[in-house]
């Protein structure tokens, strides 16, 4: 009688396995595992700073909830990106100034039930020959006086609350626009001596604008701080959904409220040369999930 029951067991197990064999061939397998899943990264190389764009085609209707992506101790979220078709996604990830050169990756973690699946996407980092630059500013400006250091400390405390803010909402499509049409006259990344002494590294781009000269939204966003600031000046920040915020330097006047909700290629306020600043212009930046990268990779690597 046992033979019998394990002589019967044995064919319902090589059934199910056929049956499971079956199941993969015809594509009709677990929703963990017949998801159609493709990752790629928007580039192999870049230098530090730079914008990379982590693009998912899934078929899995969880994708977002499911899958994340880092690099480092940076996390991103995907977004749907439904303008490049049906189960696409996207997550933005900026690779930190000054990050060593070399092989690097970024790690897609993926949930399937309890466990956890990483896809690793290799890129190289390269040096950006970032330049020096040296200005004469205000010296106030370079050594702030103790009651400078006050207002500086509650301005990056209210710097600090925005950049935590993750608005799981996405108001942009597409490429973002610069904000006035016109030359760059210092660049992302370059190393500013001010006064004589090092200073910091450039965060943003700065665009040729005399006093007066419009300035309009990149994309569409709403404005969470409209503020003059110690070293900014005049500065709006638009928070474009995802972790990803433009800020706006130095105006002379404002042309929009805070909290109030822009479109693409909305005037917002008017060049100027306040805060720390040698001169007229518009000083622009970027912060894509707390991390300052060059702003000008927004119209160019975005789809």
């Amino acid at each position: 009688m046992m033979g019998k029951q394990t002589s019967l067991r044995n064919k319902k197990q090589v059934g199910a396995l056929w049956f499971a064999l079956l199941l993969i061939a015809c594509g009709t397998v677990p929703r963990s595992t017949a998801a159609t899943e493709e990752i790629h990264l928007s580039s192999t190389e870049v230098v530090d700073g730079s914008l990379l764009v982590v693009t998912l085609k899934s078929s899995d209707p969880d994708a977002v909830k499911k899958y994340r992506a880092s690099l480092g101790e940076t996390n991103a979220k995907f977004f749907p990106s439904p303008e490049l078709g049906p189960g696409m996604y996207q997550a933005l990830i900026g690779v930190p100034f000054n990050t060593a050169q070399g092989s690097s990756k970024v790690v897609v973690k993926v949930m399937e039930g309890d466990s956890e699946r990483k896809e690793n996407l290799s890129f190289d980092i390269i040096d950006g020959n970032y330049p020096y630059e040296t200005l004469s500013v205000n010296p106030r400006k370079v050594k702030p006086k103790p009651k400078d250091m006050v207002r500086i400390q509650k301005e990056n405390k209210a710097l600090g609350i925005i950049y935590r803010t993750y608005t799981e909402k996405r108001y942009w499509t597409g490429p973002f626009v610069k904000p006035i049409a016109s030359d760059m006259t210092s660049f992302y990344g370059t190393k500013r001596i001010f006064n004589g002494e090092l200073q910091s590294f450039h965060s943003g781009v700065d665009l040729k604008a005399a006093v007066g000269t419009p300035i309009y939204s990149a994309a569409p966003g709403v404005v969470v701080m409209r503020r003059n600031l110690f070293f900014t000046g005049n500065t709006v920040i638009i928070d474009h959904g995802y972790g990803v915020y433009t800020l706006y330097a130095h105006m002379s006047e404002f042309k929009i409220k805070q909290g109030a909700t822009v479109k693409a290629n909305q005037l917002i306020g008017l060049a100027g040369k306040t805060g720390r600043a040698t001169g007229p212009h518009l000083h622009w930046a970027a912060v894509i999930n707390h991390v300052k990268v060059n702003p000008v990779d927004l119209t160019r690597v975005l789809k």
